[in-house]
């Protein structure tokens, strides 16, 4: 209790300190403003909008050719750059004199083209680089006319769909995919891409964004988001379009796919729905058809998915839904070669499996006004399974055949497990040069399984080949909750560098509860098996302070560095079968991260990035009870395990 006490004295010095700063600091001034054709006056979203050239720190214009950026400066003359594939650059010199200052006439851009001079026949440029952001046209690669978004970008130069739905960019996988700017299918990439058909596509953009934190605060904290930005053309802002999908053949197989998207001045609603038998994956092809994402087997599958989001003055709101269903034969003939033991294993498996899920990812984002922002990212999952199992094994060793032996178990087993994460951040800018950011996220999660467990062990070397039967039921309950809340101050020390202090504090409470009974002979289940029951709980407490330094020299030299102190403490409590008492262990380890960034040309950059960062063990890893559910290889926890500290150095040349 005193570290937390203290851990709370450090946050609230830290926001006093903050606030005492910028008494004396000028004011920041959030610009807004509209982007349109010079010829048509149709709105241009995915325009980039920057406040300089070399950081390459700007904003992306919405579906409505809106943007809205900050750090600009009271009562001087500020320059904003518009850039966007296809058209000249703009350099607009406005002096604002309020705070919340609104550009009355729409920014207008006018095309390269000059179709009614001369028309020029030949290739469209393949990409260009802008930044941080590397945007692809996408008139460039042809691809067939029912293609989608995942097609096209399989033809474009790094990227690659792999078959369990994920996207990577030169072996560095995307985490968000984006709209004109605007959320989409949240946290699964895969769906998103299947979902819009290539033809609306006018460019991608593949971006290194910064954290939230950084692109509010200005300070480059080193962390990256991968993500891809799809520009839609402008003729394509109010639309509905769709792809559906029947197919019927011998044998009752069957396929079908709905798909429909609705784009409107301010919002995108997709619908899919689709089914089949025929091991149809949803993230490995066109359409939709729910099941188990991926899994291996032969799988009968239902799925509906809904994205929406809604584009609000000064922020947005989407939420997206997916439900599947999934049937799944799985058989598996396994032979291993241990050559340092001279043992061969043989083993004949048999899954039957049905899974429903549930998941709702919920995000909200709204610039209150030029001083605060703020974020909610939440999730809510929930599945209900069942699965019976068979097992053939056979162990062989060629030294010593008394060793010998073979099992068959037979299990059914079902669960239910739910997710929910809730997630709140606020960001507000005491000054021009000094913010703080709150952020808090927690999670409840609950996993109860059953499994019948039917096992017969055979030993050859044994007198007359005996065979040991047994019958058990297993209840397995798994509960992990974390609370973890962080603050950071920030402080812009001159026009290329900045500082930043942060503490964070995280409270994981997890607990297993294991029981196994015995059959007693008449199929009831009542005694209870103490060597393979246990009940383990686990309570782990961390703070963390660190300090931070950015330096960015016209985009060419991009330094970061953070270092800071880890000290945890971890309570370990077996109450049953047996209870002992808890024990204490304390850990102390540094937190490090560095980054370099070196522009060589406008096309070729190298990058280096190092990090260090401790982990702790799961309450399943620490559970000193024996997991028998598979009788040839039997394991079991170990409550004495450490935290681990793994270092992590990457580097690379793009060109």
């Amino acid at each position: 209790m005193k570290l937390l006490k203290y851990s709370l004295l450090v946050c609230a010095l830290m926001f006093t300190f903050a606030q005492a700063y910028a008494q004396s600091s000028s004011k920041s001034v959030t610009v807004t403003g509209k982007v349109i054709d010079a010829t048509t006056k149709e709105v241009l979203p995915g325009t980039i909008v920057m406040r300089d050239t070399t950081s390459g720190l700007g904003v992306i214009s919405d579906a409505d050719g809106v943007f809205s950026i900050s750090g600009l400066t009271l009562n001087k003359v500020n320059e904003l750059y518009f850039e966007y594939i296809g058209y000249e650059n703009v350099v607009l010199e406005l002096t604002p004199k309020t705070t919340n200052y609104n550009i009355s006439k729409p920014v207008e851009l006018r095309s390269n083209a000059r179709l009614k001079e001369i028309v020029i026949y030949g290739s469209s440029p393949i990409a260009e680089i802008k930044g941080d952001t590397t945007q692809y046209n996408a008139g460039a690669y042809k691809v067939n006319p029912d293609a989608n978004v995942g097609d096209l970008l399989a033809k474009m130069p790094g990227f690659k769909k792999g078959d369990n739905g994920s996207v990577s960019k030169e072996g560095e996988s995307i985490a968000k995919v984006l709209v004109d700017g605007r959320d989409y299918f949240t946290d699964n990439p895969g769906a998103a891409l299947n979902s819009l058909p290539a033809t609306i596509v006018e460019s991608i953009q593949y971006i290194d964004d910064k954290s939230d934190e950084s692109k509010f605060t200005g300070h480059d904290d080193g962390t990256r988001v991968k993500t891809i930005n799809i520009v839609t053309k402008a003729k394509k802002k109010s639309a509905q379009m769709g792809e559906y999908y029947l197919g019927y053949g011998l044998g009752n197989k069957y396929i079908g796919s709905a798909n429909t998207n609705i784009f409107t001045e301010k919002s995108i609603i997709t619908l899919s729905v689709g089914a089949n038998n025929i091991n149809n994956s949803p993230l490995t092809s066109s359409g939709y058809y729910g099941g188990d994402n991926g899994l291996p087997g032969i799988q009968d599958a239902v799925g509906v998915k809904f994205n929406f989001d809604r584009t609000l003055k000064g922020g947005n709101i989407s939420a997206t839904y997916t439900y599947d269903y999934g049937d799944r034969f799985l058989e598996q003939l396994i032979k291993q070669n241990y050559l340092v033991e001279d043992r061969l294993s043989d083993s004949h498996n048999v899954t039957n499996s049905v899974n429903h899920s549930h998941s709702l990812h919920f995000n909200y984002n709204q610039q209150i006004n030029e001083k605060n922002r703020f974020i909610s990212r939440s999730n809510f999952s929930f599945s209900d399974n069942s699965s019976i199992d068979t097992r053939n094994y056979e162990n062989i060793f060629g030294d010593d055949p008394s060793l010998n032996t073979s099992a068959f178990t037979s299990s059914n087993s079902s669960g239910l497990s739910y997710n929910l994460r809730p997630n709140l951040m606020w960001f507000h800018k005491l000054s021009e040069k000094n913010s703080i950011f709150l952020g808090f996220w927690g999670t409840i999660s609950n996993d109860n399984s059953t499994m019948f467990l039917d096992s017969k062990i055979l030993d050859p070397a044994g007198e007359s080949g005996d065979i040991e039967e047994t019958y058990q039921k297993i209840n397995d309950i798994t509960a992990s909750n974390n609370i973890y809340a962080v603050s950071s101050y920030t402080h812009k020390v001159s026009k290329y560098s900045s500082l930043s202090m942060k503490y964070s504090i995280n409270y994981d409470w997890s607990d297993n509860n294991k029981k196994t009974y015995i059959d007693d002979g008449h199929g009831q289940y009542v005694d209870i098996d103490l060597a393979l029951s246990n009940t383990f709980a686990r309570d782990y407490l961390n703070n963390t302070i660190s300090l931070g330094y950015s330096f960015n020299k016209d985009d060419k030299h991009i330094f970061n560095a953070g270092v800071g102190y880890k000290n945890s403490i971890m309570q370990n409590n077996k109450t049953f079968p047996t209870p002992v008492i808890s024990e204490d262990y304390t850990f102390n380890s540094p937190d490090f991260r560095a980054g370099y960034r070196f522009k060589i040309s406008e096309s070729k950059n190298f990058n280096m990035f190092i990090r260090g960062s401790s982990n702790l063990p799961s309450v399943t890893q620490l559970q000193n009870v024996l997991n028998v559910s598979d009788p040839l290889s039997v394991s079991i926890g170990n409550p004495n395990l450490g935290q681990s500290f793994n270092t992590f150095l990457m580097g690379y040349y793009r060109s």
